[in-house]
């Protein structure tokens, strides 16, 4: 079940209902999908993500409290995102047996994250939005201004000194969690 805040906002879009409907029928036809809410303080990224307990269940985990629309796009993100489950096992299975080095793994992710980008963006474009809603999210900034290139687009969200991102040395915890074989659950 979605929040208050969003249905009430989804009652006012309508084709950002049956954008969202479509994304997630399409994303649960080989599992099921839980979305579960986390109440938190201070609402920091990641502001949504997805859990693979395994191929056939997958849980989306939101921060409540955002804005309504923040909400709507991190969740289609993630249940785009969660559509390459299996991309994201091998990724994590080659970071385990040590195939992929640390420095690379979370460039790899970042890559594979990446590809889900272009599809939120036309989603948020198809969306009848004021310029106020616009303004007032930051989900919709961070899709509308997010480059087409890959290597513009690590730089757009880690900065040029990449290895000192907060991102970046999240993956690079992931990572060693890995290769020790404690992340039972793949968060992304």
């Amino acid at each position: 079940m979605l929040s208050p805040g969003l249905r009430k906002f989804l009652t006012h879009h309508p084709e950002a209902i049956a954008a969202l409907n479509a994304k997630y029928e399409e994303a649960t036809q080989a599992r099921e999908i839980s979305i579960l809410y986390e109440y938190v303080d201070v609402i920091s990224p990641p502001r949504a993500l997805h859990a693979s307990i395994d191929l056939t269940h997958v849980v989306l985990i939101v921060k409540e409290g955002q804005q309504p629309l923040d909400e709507l796009i991190e969740i289609f993100y993630e249940l785009q995102n969660s559509e390459r489950d299996e991309d994201f096992q091998i990724i994590f299975e080659e970071a385990a047996s040590g195939s992929i080095e640390r420095g690379l793994f979370p460039i790899i992710l970042l890559r594979e994250e990446f590809r889900a980008y272009p599809s939120t963006r036309h989603f948020v474009n198809s969306l009848n939005l004021s310029k106020r809603e616009r303004l007032k999210s930051l989900a919709c900034t961070r899709y509308m201004n997010c480059p087409d290139e890959f290597e513009a687009f690590r730089t757009y969200c880690w900065g040029t000194n990449y290895v000192e991102n907060e991102g970046y040395k999240s993956y690079e915890t992931n990572y060693d969690a890995l290769r020790h074989g404690t992340n039972a659950i793949n968060f992304r």
